[in-house]
């Protein structure tokens, strides 16, 4: 007979997790970043759980002039891609390491004006983190 399976122990460097969120009506956004060594995992979501997109930036010295701050992957029929590139290259520079960024935001029958807040609140999430970096040390220009 198989053993009952047990949840693993979270790693301890989650205890190190950096988490930012913002609300606006309905809307409630949350930026996680978990540490990986030197590099940072950023899990950008609201709404229904989800991956709709996944970038990966990298910082100026690890890549040539001709290459993009990220690359990205996105899933068919999600909006996310820039979204996801724009938060790991920004991560990625203030930081001064690699940023895998995840995103997955989606909320049933959004409203254009509601699409205009989402864009706001990431940015303003993304300049909360990019500061917090910058206060804590990590690289970026």
């Amino acid at each position: 007979m198989p053993s009952a399976l047990r949840p693993a122990a979270v790693p301890s460097r989650f205890a190190a997790a950096l988490c930012y969120e913002r609300r606006l009506g309905r809307l409630h956004l949350r930026l996680d970043l978990l540490p990986q060594g030197r590099d940072w995992l950023a899990l950008l979501h609201g709404g229904a759980a989800h991956i709709g997109a996944t970038a990966l930036a990298l910082p100026p010295g690890e890549r040539t002039a001709a290459e993009e701050a990220a690359q990205s992957i996105g899933r068919p029929g999600h909006r996310e891609e820039e979204l996801a590139r724009q938060v790991a290259a920004r991560l990625a520079q203030a930081a001064g390491c690699a940023v895998c960024c995840c995103a997955g935001i989606h909320y049933e029958a959004i409203t254009p004006e509601e699409i205009r807040h989402v864009l706001h609140l990431v940015d303003e999430l993304t300049d909360e983190a990019v500061r917090h970096l910058r206060q804590r040390g990590h690289g970026g220009a």
